[in-house]
């Protein structure tokens, strides 16, 4: 070929070379990774607004409250579409749910505080079709991209250690438990495995476990303590809960007793009705440890912001998350008698503001979106 005749058609040929380019960078793009955990990497979204499902229990105690209160705050403030599903938890009920949210072609489903083991497979079709799943409080399974709580064996381990000092290691204890949620075993069996062996005077009982299937379950730990206190009566020291709902059960039917010895009631969660039980210098319940729930639901918001929008991936500069499939923990403190939060703080107080400024306006635990952060009450609305 003439040199002038080369010259002619290198724009021609620059131009296709540059779409065979442009066309393999467009397909790379396109295509879905893979992550470390060997599922496709979710769905990066930044044409549209985000469309985060959110399947909870049907909010009727004060954690589950909270927990869609700061999603709300957390979808309103970033824009997301945010689908809200209230379940029952028990039967199928939960799984009909997650397949509503994968046909309706979800970018990410957040799974609160919900038995796992029967969404197993749904969890694995979601993330093969690009959909995120993230748990909050909820057990860790295969497929889930994270779980954001905090370390509930570590937590009962300080509850308890708090309960042995005060009854300077010497205590007959009942344990109230919940083991069709993984949290509640991870929280008592530490404690139950300590008792009569590492510490041969806190002695166990007996234990209950509460069914999930029968719904309201303050009636019916305040049934079990009935049967314990007609049962053991006056060598009850401790009633062990692994949860506020569970404590405020025990602390009804002992206020209602004719026992007249003095017996610790424990719980985990916070809130304002825990909150007000521990100000009430009659209520057998005296502590519980207070769980950062705003804080867990915060984190999610952020993960789900860098991979799902900016197309981060965990262990990039600044994202918490390492890899796939591990958890993000937070720690939450032990509430009594000396440190109950006063009515009308924001819930924020209590956890000292995570270290920042309490009067930064920008800070996210000062968003006033979906009508702004919890506020503590009394406890009886």
């Amino acid at each position: 070929m003439k040199q002038g005749n080369l010259f002619k058609f290198l724009p021609i040929c620059l131009a296709i070379m540059l779409f065979v380019v442009m066309a393999s960078v467009v397909s790379a793009s396109a295509a879905p990774g893979t992550a470390d955990d060997g599922y496709p990497t979710p769905r990066v979204v930044t044409d549209r607004a985000i469309k985060v499902g959110y399947i909870t229990e049907i909010p009727q105690n004060e954690s589950t409250i909270r927990w869609i209160r700061q999603h709300h705050i957390e979808a309103a403030h970033r824009g997301w579409d945010f689908v809200f599903v209230p379940v029952n938890r028990a039967g199928d009920i939960v799984r009909e749910a997650m397949i509503n949210l994968i046909n309706q072609e979800v970018d990410a489903i957040i799974l609160n505080n919900l038995p796992m083991e029967p969404l197993a497979d749904l969890i694995i079709q979601a993330r093969q079709q690009g959909i995120g799943v993230y748990n909050n409080d909820s057990q860790l399974m295969e497929g889930c991209i994270t779980n954001a709580t905090m370390s509930n064996g570590v937590t009962s381990m300080e509850m308890f250690y708090l309960v042995g000092n005060l009854m300077k290691w010497n205590a007959k204890i009942l344990f109230n438990n919940l083991r069709a949620l993984q949290v509640h075993p991870e929280r008592a069996d530490p404690a139950i495995a300590l008792c009569g062996r590492a510490y041969p005077g806190m002695i166990m009982l007996d234990e209950q476990d509460v069914d999930l299937a029968k719904g309201f379950h303050q009636q019916q730990v305040f049934e079990f303590t009935n049967v314990w206190l007609t049962r053991f009566g006056e060598e009850i020291d401790v009633i062990f809960c692994t949860w506020d709902g569970a404590a405020t059960g025990a602390a009804e039917a002992i206020a209602m007793s004719n026992i007249e010895k003095d017996i610790l009631v424990t719980g985990i969660d916070g809130g304002s009705r825990t909150w007000a039980y521990i100000r009430d210098p009659k209520s057998a319940f005296k502590y519980s440890y207070a769980q950062p729930f705003e804080l867990y639901t915060r984190k999610l918001g952020v993960l789900i912001d860098q991979l799902q929008v900016q197309g981060l991936q965990p262990g990039d500069p600044g994202v918490e998350l390492t890899s796939y499939g591990t958890v993000l923990y937070s720690q939450g403190i032990i509430v009594g008698p000396n440190n109950v939060p006063e009515v009308g703080q924001s819930i924020h107080s209590v956890f000292n503001y995570y270290g920042g400024d309490p009067g930064d306006p920008d800070a996210w635990y000062n968003w006033q979106d979906a009508d702004g952060p919890y506020i503590i009450t009394d406890g009886t609305e």
